[in-house]
């Protein structure tokens, strides 16, 4: 008998804690901010580097199903503001910022470095990002997270062959396709921890997992193909876009939940620095996920002219 009430009181006690616990945490996430804005990233590294990241970050937590507002529109915004103000954005209070945006939170990023090391047999990749999400009316921290990722290659080579394969392996780690790959990761493995509001949780939009283009080949010439890869939730509808310069581009799923497309450039066609913008729908539940494309399209289909006919004197 005494045993069997202390394995009651003890029972007890575990649904007791956690029922409170479960409590705490709907109340933490009612008093989450369903309008948010993802401030220009600050930090070190190359303006490109940073504002890829931001972009990134972005498209992750779009599945979040927050109502986040589109980056061009803030930074038209924040530009005006200091325009109007002679101040930069940054010296205005959180308060101030979400009332000019129009927002209720704002997500802070700062790169705390990039770094990129390759001494001809060792290359290293490693990025390193923090992130605040910030309730703008109370200025409270709600979330906060810092992670960094890297990518390693090389070693002492033990023959001369050895020497060039582990040469070309390092100087592969800072390949863009390796940074793209990072980026990634990184912003992937942040946004997923983002809490999120009660209200929104019921009607999530559909996951867009990854991107894959070969927009980093523009400029693209007459005929040429631009592809598109997405991974992401199955039985969807994805397609894609050049903004301003084509319909939506159907995304094909060839096996659940890889969608594959494509655009090829006609002759004539002529446009420099657009952006792109993919798309994973749900039709029936009306959900939309965009992801934008870090990376703007160029297209050049205008031969060049005719080489001039120097004459010499000979």
């Amino acid at each position: 008998m005494y045993f069997q009430s202390i394995k009651k009181n003890f029972i007890k006690a575990v649904f007791t804690a956690a029922f409170f616990c479960l409590l705490f945490s709907v109340q933490a996430h009612a008093k989450m901010p369903e309008h948010i804005a993802v401030l220009p990233i600050s930090g070190d590294g190359l303006p490109e580097d940073l504002n890829e990241l931001r972009v990134t970050f972005f498209n992750h937590i779009g599945s979040k199903n927050y109502r986040d507002m589109e980056l061009e529109d803030i930074d038209q915004k924040l530009f005006l503001l200091e325009q109007q103000s002679g101040k930069k954005w940054r010296e205005f209070s959180n308060k101030e910022l979400a009332e000019h945006l129009g927002v209720q939170g704002l997500i802070f990023l700062d790169v705390v470095g990039i770094d990129k090391i390759y001494a001809g047999f060792f290359g290293s990749l490693t990025v390193n990002l923090g992130v605040e999400f910030v309730d703008a009316q109370t200025g409270q921290i709600l979330w906060k997270k810092e992670e960094s990722v890297s990518r390693k290659s090389g070693g002492v080579p033990l023959s001369p062959w050895a020497a060039i394969s582990t040469a070309v392996q390092s100087a592969m780690v800072l390949r863009d396709s390796v940074k793209i790959e990072l980026f990634d990761k990184l912003c992937r493995n942040i946004a997923k921890d983002i809490p999120e509001p009660p209200s929104l949780v019921a009607e999530r939009p559909p996951t867009i997992f990854s991107v894959v283009t070969n927009a980093l080949d523009s400029p693209f010439k007459g005929q040429e193909e631009i592809l598109v890869s997405l991974k992401g939730d199955e039985g969807m509808k994805a397609y894609f876009s050049i903004v301003g310069q084509t319909d939506a581009i159907t995304l094909n799923e060839m096996k659940p939940g890889l969608y594959l497309g494509k655009y090829v450039v006609t002759d004539g066609t002529n446009f420099k620095g657009q952006l792109m913008e993919v798309f994973l729908v749900n039709s029936e539940k009306r959900k939309v996920s965009k992801y934008q494309v870090p990376y703007l399209v160029t297209v050049d289909t205008i031969p060049p002219g005719k080489p001039v006919d120097f004459q010499t004197g000979l």
